[in-house]
């Protein structure tokens, strides 16, 4: 199951940025999140899914930067995730369905770092908290998008496949999709086959590191029908992927 959109309202931006999901002040908008998140629980329950994903949204994104003479750090952006995030957890480890957070840089966890630091904080909860890891979100940032994917052990539990392109020339890219996730050059996500992303080393170092989450399609290609991009990017998984023992070499 997954919720992300009203859950993002947990912890904000409280402004107008959110208004189209919910008006009304912080703690309104706060209620509206926590009922929503844990309606989300409640349904993963009820259908026997055993994680949630959800988007809960950052307190403070000034805190990527240190400010002469202030000791504000991202970590305090992990406290108010705890205290606001408290009901919600309790709910899911009453139910058994574990909560993963995606990196993506309108989240408190935005890469690796600020990942590991919330989940080091999150130790009290056991694996209750766990990641859904997205290569083309980070790729689109800056990050290796291999990289992404490697040394998570069981702090991993999904992963999902699509692919990106990034823009290289001068002002505003032609064509459908693009956008920006910060002030580097314009991105877009495609089917899988059409961007830049190399998935046969992402899914060799998923083998290679003995993942057995989930790897599913996520369709954001805004230039081919739905299920055409659906369809190539089932097609590119399943040849990416093993359909018996490998036999090792043949001489």
């Amino acid at each position: 199951m997954s919720n992300s959109r009203d859950t993002q309202l947990l912890l904000g931006p409280h402004g107008c940025h959110t208004d189209a999901v919910l008006t009304g002040d912080v703690a309104d908008k706060r209620a509206h999140a926590v009922a929503s998140a844990m309606g989300t629980i409640l349904l993963a329950e009820a259908v026997g899914a055993p994680s949630v994903r959800l988007q809960v949204g950052c307190p403070d994104f000034a805190r990527w930067l240190t400010w002469w003479g202030s000791t504000a750090s991202w970590s305090d952006n992990v406290t108010d995730f705890f205290v606001h995030m408290k009901p919600v957890l309790r709910a899911a480890a009453d139910t058994g369905v574990q909560v993963l957070l995606e990196p993506h840089p309108k989240q408190i966890v935005y890469d690796r770092e600020s990942a590991e630091l919330l989940l080091d904080a999150a130790a009290a909860w056991g694996d209750l908290l766990r990641l859904c890891i997205d290569p083309a979100n980070l790729a689109a940032i800056g990050h290796d998008p291999v990289d992404a994917v490697a040394g998570w052990g069981k702090r991993m539990a999904a992963v999902h496949a699509k692919d990106l392109q990034r823009w290289a020339g001068r002002g505003r890219p032609p064509g459908r999709g693009w956008s920006r996730y910060g002030p580097q050059p314009a991105i877009r996500f495609r089917a899988l086959g059409h961007g830049e992303l190399d998935w046969s080393r992402i899914v060799s170092t998923l083998i290679d590191e003995g993942f057995n989450g989930v790897l599913y399609l996520e369709h954001e290609d805004t230039l081919l029908p739905r299920e055409q991009s659906i369809r190539q990017g089932l097609a590119t998984i399943r040849s990416l992927l093993p359909d018996g023992v490998a036999e090792g070499r043949t001489w």
